[in-house]
């Protein structure tokens, strides 16, 4: 719709855009501006300020369009079930600590390293593993990890393909107090998986549901 159009129908344009109609005003043959429903406005913002793959799902999940015409999706409903399912496989696979946005360690003088912290993802806000020994003068892992959301199951594999289980709590940070672990295990080379036994349900059933 030109310009001069747009403004001698006006009204007419805001019932449609307020409909879930999206109008493109054009000046010149270009685009200039556009009129979009309150609903179109929400999901542009909401998905423009996404900070984590949870809230881009979340916006790309609303639905546009007055109660006459009935509610449409903004983006396809298998789309959203393939990210769901993505992110659920992504989860669900172990990770080196190494590959966190943030990590950092601090090493013995022998060079073997006794901590590392890691975090800043989209599951781990922060975290840390530290080797000590215990007053028997055996090897034990202690650490912490602070997930973005409460209720995961989190799986720590270490270098000689022992698996620890920190079962899910109440609240969002799982411990693992003095864990007697073998000699020699490189706390760098661990990995991590951090598993939502429901929400992997939910991903798989959207899957098949496509």
């Amino acid at each position: 719709m030109n310009s001069r159009h747009a403004r001698q129908h006006f009204a007419d344009l805001l019932d449609s855009a307020f409909a879930g109609n999206r109008i493109g005003i054009d000046r010149n043959n270009q685009i200039v501006a556009a009129v979009v429903s309150p609903a179109a406005l929400s999901f542009l913002e909401q998905l423009g300020s996404a900070e984590t793959v949870d809230q881009v799902i979340e916006a790309l999940s609303l639905q546009d369009g007055g109660p006459e015409e009935g509610k449409r999706d903004f983006v396809r409903r298998n789309l959203v079930a393939s990210l769901k399912f993505a992110v659920q496989e992504r989860v669900s696979g172990a990770r080196g600590l190494m590959e966190f946005p943030r990590t950092s360690e601090a090493r013995e003088a022998d060079g073997t390293v006794a901590l590392m912290r890691f975090g800043d993802d989209d599951l781990v806000r922060s975290g840390w593993l530290a080797l000590n020994l215990d007053e028997e003068g055996r090897q034990v892992l202690t650490g912490a990890v602070t997930l973005a959301r409460p209720g995961y199951l989190v799986i720590l594999e270490l270098s000689d393909g022992e698996k620890i289980k920190l079962p899910a709590g109440d609240g969002t940070v799982v411990r693992l107090a003095d864990r007697p672990v073998n000699a020699g295990i490189a706390l760098e080379r661990t990995k991590i998986s951090i598993t939502d036994p429901q929400s992997r349900k939910d991903a798989e059933a959207d899957q098949r549901g496509k």
